[in-house]
């Protein structure tokens, strides 16, 4: 069995899954491998320059020649959009925006022939995404590792889709198997992303060395949605966006300061120099659907097991069906 939805199409993919975009983790292998598995391959680009940029986008086209996305943090863009227009040279197929208005960047990207796909965490983003003419939106709720927003997927979802009208809606955060892309797909959605899973498959690299056992290790109890690692990173300022925040695998850092941001942002703006009091704040991003994760897989194997589970799931929800 299989699960075909129009987003299959525009990406021209055989499967509505794939992988996030997540900086540190989706490196050519794996958006390579979830590209050859008939997903939706996501390369993270992250703050590359642009040869890097570009270098990042020939890696994945050495192993794969199916189409994938090339992922960008877009408030990095603010003032030196060099990257975009980089790896908007090298034909990519599609490009994903997160975490900034992608209102500059739609006419550039469908101009160089490519689709615009729109991450967004609010109901007030996805209109602004809809206005601003993009293929394709992202509904990332707060279930999501790493940088998210403050709104859970269940609740955050059919809003995205209704505000998105006829433009197809992906889904992202707390989805680590086939069961949760069939309850994505019955809330509107065309098809998900995962992040997390995909942190412990074979071929995502990290740039935490730790993380992948972290993963393993975790229950769904274990991770926490902050803001204290970016207030440390940006030396007592967080540089992203206002109600954006990242979830991280409790550590000894975050067990102190995730829930005392305030006096984070007091005790650097007294001494920035000072490191936070005898921890280390590196995160470990991934999201409480670590809970489900005991093994290490392939990326062709996650996508072939993910739909025939999403498969089986919704054959059985018709059965309860009563005339």
């Amino acid at each position: 069995m299989g699960i075909h939805t129009p987003i299959c199409d525009l990406l021209g993919v055989e499967h509505p899954i794939g992988n996030a975009g997540m900086g540190g983790v989706a490196g050519p292998e794996l958006c390579a491998a979830v590209a050859e598995a008939g997903g939706i391959g996501t390369v993270a680009i992250e703050r590359l320059d642009a040869p890097r940029a570009i270098e990042r986008i020939e890696a994945v086209r050495a192993l794969t020649d199916r189409p994938f996305s090339a992922n960008f943090i877009a408030w990095t863009l603010r003032g030196d959009s060099s990257p975009l227009d980089a790896v908007l040279a090298t034909g990519v197929a599609s490009v994903t925006l997160s975490f900034d208005d992608p209102t500059p960047y739609v006419q550039r990207i469908h101009d160089a022939g490519a689709l615009v796909i729109n991450q967004v965490q609010t109901v007030e983003d996805a209109q602004r995404a809809v206005y601003a003419g993009v293929d394709a939106i992202i509904a990332q709720g707060n279930d999501a590792g790493g940088h998210t927003g403050g709104v859970p997927l269940m609740p955050l979802l059919p809003q995205v889709v209704d505000a998105a009208g006829t433009i197809p809606v992906l889904a992202a955060g707390g989805i680590g198997d086939g069961r949760g892309l069939a309850a994505a797909l019955m809330l509107g959605a065309q098809g998900a992303l995962m992040g997390t899973r995909f942190i412990v498959s074979n071929e995502a690299t990290s740039a935490w060395p730790n993380l992948p056992g972290q993963v393993l290790a975790a229950s769904s109890s274990d991770t926490v949605w902050t803001t204290a690692i970016d207030i440390v990173q940006g030396g007592g300022t967080s540089r992203w966006p206002n109600g954006i925040g990242a979830r991280s695998i409790r550590t000894p850092f975050l067990d102190r300061w995730a829930s005392r941001e305030a006096e984070l942002v007091a005790a650097l703006a007294a001494d920035p120099t000072a490191a936070p009091e005898n921890h280390d704040p590196t995160p470990a991003y991934a999201g409480p659907i670590a809970g489900m994760l005991k093994q290490h897989k392939g990326a062709a194997a996650i996508i072939a097991t993910t739909i025939e589970e999403a498969a089986r799931v919704i054959e059985a929800g018709h059965r309860l069906r009563t005339d």
